[in-house]
C-alpha cells in the first residue's frame, strides 16, 4: 500500500515567501492618515482626488511589491530599469497628486516609494565604488 497526499509539492510555495504580500499590506495602514485627510475634504474636488489617489497608490504599491517577489522566486531576476522606471514615475506621480490633493499628509507615500525604489533598482555599492579606497565604516 502507497501513501499519496493531497498537497502537490511542486505548487507549495517556500515557507518564508508564503505570506509576503499579506506583510506588505499590513503596513498599508500608514496611508490611512491621507485616506483620512481625503475623507475630511470630501465635500471638494480635492478631497475625493486624495482618496482616488491614494488607493490606487496603494494598489499599484501591492501589485509592484508582489510580482516583484514572484518574479524573484521564480527566476530570480529583478524587473529590467524599464519597468522599475514605469513603476516608480507611476508611484512619484500619484504621490504627487497625493501631496497637492491632501496636503503633508500625502507624504506618507515616502517610505513606499524608497522601499520600491530599493527593490527595483540595481543594487549601488557605493562603498565599494572605485574611487573610494576603503568602506566607510572603517
Amino acid at each position: 500500500m502507497s501513501q499519496t497526499t493531497d498537497r502537490e509539492d511542486s505548487v507549495a510555495l517556500p515557507r518564508r515567501n508564503r505570506f509576503g504580500v499579506l506583510f506588505a499590506a499590513v503596513w498599508m495602514v500608514f496611508l490611512g492618515g491621507p485616506l483620512i485627510e481625503g475623507w475630511n475634504l470630501r465635500d471638494e474636488l480635492r478631497g475625493w482626488t486624495g482618496i482616488l489617489a491614494t488607493v490606487a497608490f496603494g494598489a499599484l504599491y501591492l501589485y509592484t511589491f508582489a510580482t516583484t517577489q514572484q518574479r524573484r522566486r521564480m527566476t530570480m531576476t529583478r524587473p529590467t530599469i524599464r519597468e522599475a522606471a514605469l513603476a516608480l514615475a507611476a508611484l512619484t506621480a500619484l504621490a504627487a497628486v497625493m501631496i497637492v490633493s491632501v496636503g503633508p499628509t500625502g507624504l506618507a507615500a515616502a517610505p513606499y516609494l524608497a522601499v520600491t525604489a530599493v527593490t527595483l533598482l540595481p543594487t549601488v555599492a557605493g562603498a565599494f565604488s572605485p574611487w573610494c579606497s576603503r568602506p566607510p565604516w572603517r
